[in-house]
């Protein structure tokens, strides 16, 4: 080392020996002040001559419970953890651990949240739009497409992570400030793979819950996360294991759990979710065999028996925890040397904590909207309680969040806040769906008696939506099969808050097939119905609606009654009123909410009709939780006040639990009454992303229709019931049944479609 000419150690006269002793001493004087310097700057229970210790968590799904088992074992022991890399699940966990949460946080938090609700998309229906409301009503699956020019394009994956996304947010929320996850109170890296290249990537920089997403976005099943203009899937695809992850942060001891799945032979009947947890075990056990070959003979690697818990049973994530908690305590003998012999470091652990627990208090000065294109920015802004000034609620966040998701546009609805001088700008990041504006769903009605008697329906819905800013969409619903028809509405809001509207219908249909004048005289109809309407309505909430307009159109059908053809040709001018309310939290079994169709049409001589008649149909729903079982109430009354009704506007009862026993249709009339009581069961359930459950039921009936005019009396009710089983999927609603009817009539029944507010054959 020279010293600078003109400093006072250079100009002074010192002889040549004293010269070297004194540069010598001021070498040592500098190293010793740089090992000072350093060793302040390094966190208190990393100096001493312990080894720095990594810990690696792997991906494995709902396997990763075993994570939290094994971090309550190295605390208990006083091990100190100095870095932590983490795959998928083992990214959450890690994490989260890593932002200052305990384990037993850690399996408090695991344990309350509800991961099948979490890991689908499938919003609350209670709270859905009315719009998207009526569509479930319609008999499709749950499977969206998109529709171009190029033809029909998918989703990225079945989830887009809604209601995950917000939970990494809130559980990650008092490390928001930080973008260097060096800074966490352990340093900390997430593993994922780069769709594009297939390249690892490392994550170590931007929002903890972002990196956490894109760790486990499981290929197929979540959609990629992009991050920097990368599309990023499941790390495991590349390191399940990220060993030499932690080695390059300075561990030098490593402390691997792999909770990775080890390959086995898939079962005859292996489903959607079976086979995509089988790619996903074929892409990371032979990485994590490669990974584990790097550990040293210093190195500690915990395998916990997890054969009882497949990748996608989170709710057995307690049984996952234990057993990591057994494999840790298995190993005792050689974790006991890495315990930390040095003072204090509970109260520096426990410190740390009570820091991350701190309430924070969050004022909004500013409110931005980000990423809309055919959605305008207001119409989000409308959905948003929270105003400038305010101090932040995350659960109103939330629920604002999830209203503004709803409108049906949008693939993900997120939020970012950024530090200001006086306070913070909350950022609504929208995603709207890149395979919209046009939209296609399919779906099936399958009914049969095994005696003959059958229908089939094939629905196809096209949605175009956001046809200006204002929300209007262009809907087309298409059937096929016994009945033909198609139904054209353009539904234009008034408002951004969608609360006005109008909406003109166009409607063709036809009918070709079995009909009954009478539950003993069966006869056959070959006919089309047209006709085209203006509507005008209110939307009250979510569940109400109040819309009414005229009717002109024309029915030109025959009636084949063997010995004789009738024919009709008639004109057709109405007015007509509908209320609606629909609160259900399901169509197939609901088990909450409410549901009440009331209907009223005049046809009008003076409007072009052919003759005159007036129609009033009442349609209500209510099911009630008791013990184990969902009561349903069920009631239908339809009069035409002593009008006599054409043959094609008549009400009609039949089918499983509408007058069981009788075929679809078979009994008919101008005045008609029907009262049912359900009991139903959930024998078992299922994951979200499939269905909802098995169950079992009961019913219990009576009704009628009858002659215009008729008295009614108790006699006149036909007391009837079935036995049922059913099964709520993601195509759609499964049911077979026994139903039986007074006077001799019983059926078995298959059907697939909804029968509580069913989309009847007609």
């Amino acid at each position: 080392m020279r010293l600078p000419r003109g400093s006072l150690l250079h100009r002074a006269s010192i002889p040549g020996r004293s010269r070297r002793a004194v540069r010598s001493l001021v070498l040592v004087v500098i190293v010793l002040a740089l090992t000072v310097s350093t060793a302040a700057a390094a966190p208190a229970e990393r100096t001493g001559s312990r080894p720095r210790i990594g810990l690696v968590l792997g991906g494995g799904g709902a396997r990763g419970g075993a994570h939290i088992g094994v971090l309550k074992v190295l605390e208990e022991m006083d091990i100190p953890i100095d870095y932590i890399a983490g795959t998928s699940i083992g990214s959450i966990v890690g994490g989260l651990y890593a932002s200052g949460m305990s384990p037993d946080e850690l399996d408090e938090t695991m344990q309350n949240i509800d991961w099948d609700k979490v890991i689908s998309d499938i919003p609350d229906r209670r709270k859905e739009l009315f719009r998207r409301k009526e569509e479930g009503l319609l008999d499709l699956f749950d499977i969206e497409f998109g529709l171009s020019s190029k033809g029909l394009k998918l989703p990225a994956g079945l989830v887009a992570g809604q209601k995950l996304n917000f939970l990494l947010r809130q559980l990650t929320f008092s490390s928001m400030d930080i973008e260097d996850f060096d800074r966490l109170p352990i340093p900390f890296r997430a593993v994922a793979t780069d769709l594009s290249t297939g390249e690892m990537v490392v994550l170590g920089q931007g929002n903890l819950a972002d990196a956490m997403r894109a760790s486990m976005a499981i290929p197929g099943v979540f959609t990629p996360k992009e991050i920097d203009g990368r599309t990023l899937i499941d790390g495991g695809v590349v390191r399940n294991l990220p060993v030499e992850i932690v080695r390059a942060m300075g561990a030098d001891i490593v402390i691997a759990v792999d909770v990775g799945k080890h390959t086995q032979p898939l079962t005859d009947h292996a489903s959607m979710l079976d086979i995509a947890s089988q790619t996903m075990t074929l892409l990371t056990a032979a990485n994590s065999v490669a990974s584990a070959k790097k550990l040293t003979p210093e190195d500690i690697l915990i395998t916990p028996d997890l054969a009882q818990v497949e990748i996608m049973d989170f709710h057995k994530m307690h049984l996952a925890e234990e057993e990591g908690e057994k494999a840790a305590n298995e190993l005792r003998d050689r974790l006991q040397g890495l315990s930390s012999l040095e003072p204090g470091y509970r109260e520096r652990l426990s410190r740390r904590r009570q820091e991350r627990d701190l309430p924070r208090r969050i004022v909004v000065r500013r409110i931005e909207v980000e990423g809309t294109r055919r959605v305008p920015s207001r119409m989000v802004e409308r959905r948003l309680r929270i105003e400038e000034g305010e101090t932040l609620d995350l659960e109103t966040l939330q629920e604002d969040l999830l209203r503004i998701y709803r409108i049906g546009e949008f693939e993900q609805v997120d939020f970012r806040l950024s530090r200001e001088e006086d306070g913070y700008v909350l950022t609504v990041v929208v995603d709207e769906k890149d395979w919209g504006p046009d939209y296609l769903r399919l779906g099936m009605r399958l009914e049969g008696n095994f005696q003959g008697s059958s229908g089939f329906l094939v629905n196809v819905l096209h949605r175009h939506g956001f046809v200006n800013r204002l929300g209007a969409e262009w809907r087309n619903v298409i059937t096929l099969g016994d009945v033909l028809s198609l139904n054209s509405e353009f539904y234009q809001p008034l408002d951004y808050g969608g609360h006005f509207f109008v909406a003109p219908v166009v409607l063709i249909k036809g009918r070709q097939g079995s009909a009954y004048l009478s539950p003993n005289q069966e006869v056959l109809f070959d006919g089309y119905r047209y006709w085209g309407s203006a509507d005008v309505g209110l939307n009250l909430g979510n569940s109400l609606q109040l819309r009414g307009g005229l009717r002109f159109g024309y029915v030109d059908g025959d009636f084949n009654m063997g010995a004789q053809v009738e024919t009709i040709r008639e004109h057709q001018g109405e007015y007509h009123l509908r209320f609606s309310y629909d609160s259900l939290d399901a169509t197939a079994f609901p088990t909450a909410g409410g549901f009440l169709d009331l209907e009223l049409s005049s046809s009008r001589e003076y409007l072009g009709a052919s003759r005159d008649y007036t129609r009033l149909r009442l349609f209500g729903i209510k099911p009630w939780p008791v013990a184990s079982f969902t009561l349903i109430g069920m009631i239908e009354a339809g009069t035409s006040f002593q009008d006599p009704l054409p043959v094609y506007d008549r009400f009609e009862l039949g089918g499983l639990l509408h007058l069981s026993g009788f075929q679809w249709g078979q009994v008919s009339g101008e005045e008609m009454a029907r009262l049912g009581l359900v009991a139903t069961h959930r024998i078992l359930n299922m994951n979200e992303l499939l269905g909802r459950g098995i169950y079992g039921g009961l019913s219990l009936e009576a009704g009628n229709a009858l002659p215009a005019g008729w008295e009614w009396s108790f006699d006149d009710f036909i007391p009837a019931m079935s036995i049922f089983g059913g099964a709520d999927t993601v195509l759609g609603s499964i049911y077979i049944g026994w139903g039986w009817a007074e006077q001799g009539h019983s059926s078995l029944y298959f059907m697939m479609g909804h029968a509580f507010p069913a989309g009847r054959l007609r």
